[in-house]
């Protein structure tokens, strides 16, 4: 095969990746506006027939229940996409530190991490599985990351939102203690 032939290959396959890759992100954005679409029409519907708006009453941000794992953010950033260097994709970056508050060693645990602002609205949750052992009454230091996208309220919110008006909290799902045994929390 000719350096020609290898190089018209690789472009036909370079296309058809992202066109594949591109429907998928479509899809996304359309399930998403659609779903935020049900969402006010719900809303406004029940307003409209005196239901008032459908809110989940707010939780006191002083009174965690029982939470096994404390979140603390520790640090946050922004990485840029970089051609030259292959990275495509943009990501609000972060440094969170787990704390065991459980009275047992973990092996590994999973939930979700929402960030809110100063008066407790959520900005946006992510769920994140964690596989590092945390010993007894200790923390762990986690970076991580979440995919940015510039046409989304809630991902430009989450950029641009000082580290210091942000507070963040873990809601664990399930969690793997160092003993072999497991307990889901809700």
């Amino acid at each position: 095969m000719t350096i020609r032939a290898k190089i018209i290959a690789s472009c036909v396959v370079c296309l058809l990746l992202g066109y594949f890759a591109g429907r998928e992100h479509v899809k996304y954005q359309m399930r998403s506006a659609m779903q935020d679409a049900v969402k006010e029409f719900q809303s406004g519907l029940s307003a409209a027939l005196g239901g008032g708006p459908q809110t989940k009453p707010e939780e006191p941000a002083t009174a965690p229940k029982d939470q096994p794992i404390v979140a603390n953010l520790v640090k946050k950033g922004f990485s840029p996409k970089d051609i030259h260097n292959g990275k495509f994709d943009e990501e609000v970056t972060m440094t969170v530190t787990f704390g065991n508050e459980t009275g047992k060693a973990i092996r590994a645990f999973d939930g979700v991490l929402e960030f809110t602002d100063l008066l407790g609205n959520r900005i946006i949750a992510s769920r994140v599985e964690i596989n590092e052992p945390i010993a007894q009454d200790a923390s762990l230091s986690w970076k991580g990351a979440l995919d940015y996208n510039q046409f989304m309220d809630y991902h430009k919110r989450l950029r641009s939102e000082p580290k210091e008006n942000l507070k963040i909290r873990f809601h664990a799902g399930k969690v793997l203690f160092a003993d072999g045994t497991t307990k889901e929390y809700e």
